[in-house]
């Protein structure tokens, strides 16, 4: 739920951002995304605790926001290839499973990560060969697409799409993936199932 728009100023940036609480967040996060500066923080944080977030972070903010603005940081998805998203990804992928696993899985192993143009498919999953493969077309999508791909394909492993298994690890890794599904492409929006 958005709590409040402001903005900062930052060396001589004007940085405008939005603030969100999420009750399945313990600590503050901030991400760019192709609006700005997004501040998540824990429904129990007060605005004094944002504003130091926001200043403790500010020479992360400037550099990001700069890049942005240029179109030369990673998360200008438009400028992003091929390589470049299977990179960010696995990366995302890999921090969800060693982060989750253990408690979630127990006996899993690492699946191998793949990718191929689907068109309609965010991931499909292989369990003979142990393998993920990942939409393509998610390729210039931005980063809380690839985040709600990444925790889509790692509650495959936990269990079958609308299971509680599935939805229990959906919400764990990925809390308010509801309000992502629309970040998708819209070709592959039709395949995730409103839950």
């Amino acid at each position: 739920m958005i709590r409040y728009r402001s903005s900062t100023l930052i060396g001589n940036t004007t940085v405008n951002y939005t603030v969100t609480s999420h009750k399945g967040y313990k600590k503050p996060v901030m991400r760019f995304d192709n609006t700005g500066l997004r501040v998540i923080v824990p429904e129990s944080y007060g605005s004094a605790q944002t504003d130091k977030f926001i200043a403790d972070n500010s020479e992360w903010i400037a550099a990001h926001e700069e890049a942005r603005k240029n179109g030369t940081g990673a998360n200008d998805a438009g400028k992003r290839t091929e390589a470049e998203f299977e990179t960010l990804t696995k990366t995302v992928f890999t921090r969800m499973f060693h982060t989750h696993a253990p408690a979630m899985l127990c006996d899993s192993a690492m699946p191998d990560i793949r990718f191929r143009h689907m068109k309609t498919v965010i991931v499909s999953k292989n369990e003979r060969k142990n393998e993920l493969t990942f939409s393509r077309s998610l390729t210039y999508s931005d980063k809380d697409a690839v985040a709600f791909a990444a925790a889509y394909g790692f509650s495959l492993l936990c269990g079958e799409p609308g299971s509680s298994e599935f939805l229990n690890a959906m919400e764990t890794v990925c809390p308010g993936w509801k309000k992502l599904r629309s970040k998708l492409p819209e070709n592959l929006q039709n395949s995730v199932r409103r839950y």
